[in-house]
């Protein structure tokens, strides 16, 4: 995998970009988790999976909204795709 995001965060403003290069032996995952990040209340969650591999690596994936310059906070706009939706693996 190319551009996995590995960032170094120490507050909410405060982190250092990173982007690596990664390869995975999908015969080595070991567990499967499901994290669902509720807000806006009980209707709306941001779904991560996160795989966990021998040798102790984690890959997560997210699928994230991407706002565009100046666009609004609306989680029901959101659901009907008015802004960009991007994959992350971090």
């Amino acid at each position: 995998l190319t551009d996995v995001r590995n960032f170094e965060w120490r507050s909410a403003t405060d982190f250092t970009e990173h982007w690596t290069t990664r390869t995975y032996d999908l015969s080595n995952v070991q567990t499967v988790d499901l994290f669902m990040s509720y807000w806006s209340g009980t209707q709306i969650a941001h779904v991560i999976m996160s795989f966990g591999f021998a040798g102790g690596e984690y890959l997560a994936w997210s699928i994230e909204v991407r706002r565009r310059s100046g666009g609004e906070f609306s989680p029901l706009a959101d659901l009907f795709k008015s802004h960009p939706l991007v994959i992350i693996a971090a």
